[in-house]
């Protein structure tokens, strides 16, 4: 074989070898190409899923949320329908901000004490006064009134007023009673430290010792909290005394603290 045949075919060879490994190349290229993009997609997929669980599981969540809720407002509304005109009476009266009103209507007078000094009394069982009922009467030293639940003209002729949106006795918040100098808090004034003020109520007796007494600017701060967690008395009436005018400035208080009476249990 010549020289010259021996270099053409060396090249043809050289060649077929250079193609064969580009086309092998080619090959792996694509290979691993296909691969990259199936794992791409397997991964876009397993990010779907993920996503999928968890909307899957929020959605549950908050499902069961929402069933709980509704069961517990049911078994709540279950539990206390029997009471919602005492818990209705509880909150426009005790819990209500709107400021007593004066009226005129027909008082309630069918008042029976009860002798209980001590035992408690379950709240259920109040009989809850309505307005212009006497639900109460109270004395100390020269003094001997009607109470009457809610301030009205009618009632603060016939006796003394609790203010409606103070709590009841016995239930361990400020009681307010309000009545005027000229007539059943007549004489207020000689009412000392350290005397007792009594109450009966249709379900029990109330003692309270007079802690202070003060006259206030009805214009500027009170001596008294309303909201305090204790038992007070608080009786107020107008100031200055044996002075007779509709309008009046300045207020007289007594303020006692309980020291007996049936507590009210829940």
């Amino acid at each position: 074989m010549s020289r010259s045949k021996k270099e053409k075919k060396r090249r043809e060879e050289y060649n077929k070898a250079v193609k064969h490994k580009m086309e092998s190349a080619a090959d792996l290229a694509d290979k691993y190409s296909k691969e990259y993009e199936m794992s791409a997609k397997s991964l876009k997929s397993a990010r779907k899923r993920a996503i999928s669980t968890v909307q899957k599981k929020l959605i549950y969540v908050i499902g069961t949320m929402l069933l709980q809720t509704f069961v517990l407002l049911c078994v709540v509304a279950f539990v206390f329908l029997p009471f919602r005109k005492s818990l209705r009476h509880v909150w426009e009266n005790y819990f209500s901000e709107k400021a007593p009103s004066f009226s005129s209507s027909v008082l309630t007078d069918d008042f029976a004490g009860s002798d209980n000094a001590d035992s408690p009394v379950h709240f259920t069982d109040i009989e809850h006064p309505d307005m212009n009922c006497c639900y109460a009467k109270f004395s100390s030293d020269g003094l001997d009134s009607k109470i009457y639940f809610g301030l009205t003209d009618a009632a603060l002729l016939d006796g003394v007023c609790q203010i409606s949106t103070t709590s009841l006795p016995g239930l361990g918040k400020p009681i307010m009673i309000y009545g005027y100098n000229s007539t059943y808090l007549y004489g207020i004034e000689n009412i000392a430290i350290g005397d007792i003020v009594r109450i009966i109520t249709n379900y029990g007796v109330y003692q309270y010792e007079v802690e202070s007494t003060a006259v206030f600017d009805s214009s500027k701060e009170t001596p008294y909290n309303l909201e305090a967690d204790k038992e007070q008395l608080i009786i107020c009436t107008d100031y200055p005394f044996e002075e007779y005018k509709t309008e009046f400035n300045e207020t007289y208080c007594v303020i006692a603290n309980k020291v007996s009476g049936p507590e009210v249990v829940y």
